[in-house]
């Protein structure tokens, strides 16, 4: 089972108390800093409000360093390349991360060779970084689905969370996948672009809470409050959904929803859309006939518009 808690917010350079505050409002259980950017006193300030330390960024020379000052739970190097790849793999040879859980976040590309390999090539370099990995007992990863890359460039799997985690399974033999999603807003002027990326775009039914998202600087605030009712969602409505109990427990979801985003200050036009999406997302999480029917009378009961 993976080390990290999540959800998690990935930030470049937003290391202040309101940052920290407003990912643990979200019911966000960890934050990824990044080495060699973070400074001293961020470590510090995330352990302080009870939240898991990651560090994060493509390695180099000085990741060892940075990782012994920093004292993260998690060590999650980026490979979204065969450089950054060559550069993890110098890393773990230099006794980067020893003692600590490993679990690097990747494209493709951290896996695959470069240029226009052979199948045979191919099959062939991904078993040498598969088993470089497994020689450091680095089995789990976090995967990069952003459903921006999709729109942008057609190729719909790239914003398809299971397929993305499966892929990472089975093609480079991981044991275990969770995602990392893109929730950042895209120039509206981009023909492509499918705005709000918000929670909605992607299926998290099969990682509960196991889940980070790109990246703080460019997220309106509304995608906190969407993480914010995941998270309430996954705690009182693990899928499947069975005990007679959650009549009662979707009332109080949604009437407990509804002060957390007026005391966010969300204009009711925003709060009854976040109320039908919460509502109708306890649905999409459970999987029989009986609980479904349970659900939708509670949900109907405490007022849930349907679409």
């Amino acid at each position: 089972m993976t080390a990290v808690a999540g959800p998690f917010v990935f930030s470049s350079d937003i290391f202040s108390d309101t940052h920290v505050a407003k990912a643990k409002a979200a019911g966000c259980s960890a934050l990824p800093l990044q080495l060699g950017a973070a400074p001293a006193a961020a470590a510090e300030k995330v352990r302080a409000a009870g939240l898991q330390v990651i560090g994060w960024g493509a390695a180099n020379a000085e990741t060892k360093s940075e990782l012994d000052a920093m004292r993260p739970s998690v060590w999650m190097p980026q490979a979204e390349s065969t450089s950054e790849f060559e550069a993890l793999a110098a890393a773990l040879a230099s006794g980067a991360g020893k003692g600590l859980p490993i679990e690097p976040v990747m494209t493709a590309g951290g896996m695959e060779p470069p240029g226009e390999p052979t199948p045979e090539q191919k099959l062939a370099e991904r078993a040498r970084r598969r088993d470089l990995l497994r020689s450091f007992q680095v089995t789990k990863v976090w995967v990069e689905v952003y459903a921006q890359d999709a729109d942008r460039s057609g190729q719909t799997q790239l914003g398809d969370v299971e397929h993305m985690c499966g892929f990472f399974r089975q093609s480079y033999g991981f044991a275990e996948a969770h995602p990392v999603i893109g929730l950042w807003g895209v120039d509206g002027t981009q023909p492509w672009a499918r705005n709000p990326y918000s929670l909605s775009r992607y299926d998290l039914s099969q990682h509960g809470r196991l889940f980070g998202c790109w990246r703080a600087e460019q997220m309106p605030g509304e995608r906190y409050l969407e993480i914010a009712a995941w998270v309430a969602v996954t705690s009182l409505f693990p899928a499947p959904v069975d005990s007679a109990t959650n009549r009662e427990a979707a009332q109080r979801l949604l009437a407990h929803s509804v002060q957390h985003w007026r005391a966010s200050g969300l204009s009711e036009v925003k709060i009854a859309v976040q109320r039908q999406t919460l509502a109708w997302r306890c649905l999409n999480v459970t999987q029989s006939g009986t609980n479904l029917r349970a659900l939708k009378a509670a949900l109907d009961a405490a007022g849930a518009p349907r679409p």
